[in-house]
């Protein structure tokens, strides 16, 4: 009888570790599908300002990157930053190209320079990377970042 119960323990820990690693498992897989804020961070000079996000899921290669900055840590119904089309507020919504030379990386540089487009105006400024996916709002978002143009 004895013996009986210490088989049955046995099978319900191994059942668990098992359901643990599978768990586990998949919460590695759900965050990797996440993109990644890799620069700008901190202060940046203004004029050509290159953002750079890390994502190597395929509904990025399928569909792409795309980064919402604003002048404001505003955010919509599903706690995302909030897009925004005002270049002379300081705000845009960008789709990010290929990082060339850098797997899984997308980029794209500020180029314009015009007082309150984001890279030439001295502030601070909020930025979120999105892509299509099965979060929220049907978008897989990174964490919200920020730096300061000077």
């Amino acid at each position: 009888m004895l013996h009986r119960r210490g088989r049955r323990l046995g099978a319900t820990l191994a059942i668990a570790l098992i359901g643990l690693f599978v768990v586990g498992a998949s919460a590695i897989a759900a965050g990797s599908a996440s993109p990644s804020l890799v620069k700008p961070n901190g202060n940046v000079r203004r004029g050509k300002v290159r953002l750079v996000v890390k994502d190597t899921s395929a509904l990025a290669r399928k569909y792409g990157v795309f980064v919402t900055i604003n002048r404001h840590k505003q955010f919509d119904r599903y706690h995302h930053l909030k897009n925004c089309h005002n270049l002379r507020g300081g705000c845009q919504l960008i789709q990010l190209k290929n990082y060339k030379g850098h797997p899984g990386e997308w980029t794209d540089t500020g180029h314009y320079n015009f007082t309150g487009y984001w890279a030439s105006t001295p502030g601070k400024y909020y930025w979120q990377a999105q892509t299509v996916g099965n979060g929220r709002g049907g978008l897989n978002v990174s964490k919200i970042g920020s730096f300061r143009v000077i």
